[in-house]
């Protein structure tokens, strides 16, 4: 993503947050384990 290429901040702020979501969503963090509590 490049700044420039949107015109509107809440575009970018959008592509951000989606970006980040699917991230997210890919990765499919699991820190299950590191609890030893």
């Amino acid at each position: 993503m490049v700044p420039e290429d949107y015109i509107e901040k809440e575009t970018l702020f959008y592509a951000t947050n989606r970006a980040l979501a699917n991230l997210g969503y890919e990765l499919k963090i699991n820190l299950k384990r590191f609890n030893t509590n």
